[in-house]
C-alpha cells in the first residue's frame, strides 16, 4: 500500500517530508543560501526536522488538554 502525502497530512502528530523540507529550505535560505554540499544538506534537513517535531509536539500539548478539559466539563454537565 502506497503512503500518500494526503495520509501524511492527515496525520498531524509528525511534520511531513513536504513540510521539512519546506523548513530546510527557509533555513538554506536564511543562511545565505551559498552552495550545497552534503553535510549541510544534512545539517538543514535535521534542524527543521528537530524544530517542526518541536512544534507538533507542543501544539499535541495544548490539543491534548483541550481534549481533557472538553471530557471533565462533558462529565460535570451529565452529573447535573
Amino acid at each position: 500500500m502506497q503512503h500518500s502525502a494526503t495520509q501524511e497530512e492527515s496525520t498531524k502528530n509528525a511534520p511531513t517530508r513536504e513540510e521539512i523540507r519546506k523548513r530546510a529550505f527557509e533555513i538554506h535560505i536564511e543562511r545565505g543560501g551559498h552552495g550545497c554540499d552534503l553535510d549541510d544538506y544534512l545539517d538543514r534537513w535535521l534542524q527543521a526536522e528537530r524544530e517542526l517535531q518541536e512544534k507538533y509536539s507542543g501544539s499535541n500539548d495544548v490539543e491534548h488538554k483541550n481534549t481533557c478539559v472538553e471530557a471533565l466539563e462533558t462529565k460535570n454537565l451529565r452529573r447535573k
